[in-house]
């Protein structure tokens, strides 16, 4: 068999791989819908789980245990994307915070990425 055994091999095991989960934590409709319209231009096969507000983020985390989170910091009234990073990062979950604002004050401390982050892998500005 050799080489071609083992590439089909390697694609018998790809097909099985469960495709990606991310949850989409953004409470403006029209940002969820283009992030999860890029999700699936990138990786058709992703599932992409949609939730409006930090407590149906950090339930989600809970009951679908995505493989990423990207969720907007300033999430309304029902929580912030801060309480979104701080489950997710417990769960072991890698995150992607964004913000239409470039100076967001957790806890009256003036955003610094690294430290705000709170251990998500990166942060991305939006427009409004």
């Amino acid at each position: 068999q050799g080489r071609a055994g083992d590439q089909a091999g390697v694609a018998h095991a790809m097909k099985k791989k469960r495709s990606l989960r991310i949850l989409v934590v953004e409470d403006k409709s029209t940002l969820r819908m283009l992030i999860q319209a890029y999700i699936i231009f990138a990786d058709p096969h992703a599932v992409v789980i949609e939730a409006t507000n930090a407590a149906e983020g950090i339930s989600l985390i809970d009951e679908m245990m995505p493989d990423l989170v990207i969720t907007d910091i300033h999430l309304g009234r029902a929580g912030t994307g801060f309480d979104v990073i701080a489950k997710a990062v417990g769960a072991g979950v890698r995150v992607i915070a964004t913000s239409a604002r470039t100076h967001v004050v957790p806890d009256g401390v003036p955003f610094v990425p690294k430290e705000a982050l709170m251990g998500a892998i990166g942060g991305l500005l939006h427009g409004e």
